[in-house]
């Protein structure tokens, strides 16, 4: 069974802020924001490579939040909602980024963790 980086939970967090109506948009998206999740993990381990062997058995919580902002943000895409989409891509960017950038300050592109 697949594992990604990021829960369910954690998309629905950013998509839905009522705790109370979370269960009802599981119960309606839950396989959609499972394929969002994937598709996050991909562009996650694509940004990675060359720097860290993807994918990542047990990801840093910086990457697990990047995850969940990627697939939210590829969510909110689908259905036209691109401002609130963009704003997420780019925290997940930078995230990432963020990750990647410790392994450039020590020259160890390339190396695995």
């Amino acid at each position: 069974m697949y594992v990604t980086y990021a829960s369910k939970s954690m998309v629905i967090e950013r998509l839905v802020p009522n705790p109370s109506e979370r269960l009802e948009f599981e119960n309606i998206y839950g396989a959609d924001i499972e394929s969002k999740l994937q598709a996050a993990d991909a562009f996650i381990d694509a940004m990675l490579q060359g720097y860290v062997d993807v994918p990542l058995n047990d990801p840093p919580r910086i990457l697990m939040e990047a995850a969940a902002d990627c697939a939210a943000a590829l969510f909110l895409f689908d259905r036209k909602d691109v401002e609130s989409a963009r704003e997420l891509m780019a925290r997940c960017e930078k995230l990432v980024e963020v990750f990647r950038s410790r392994f450039r300050y020590f020259g160890l592109a390339g190396a695995t963790e």
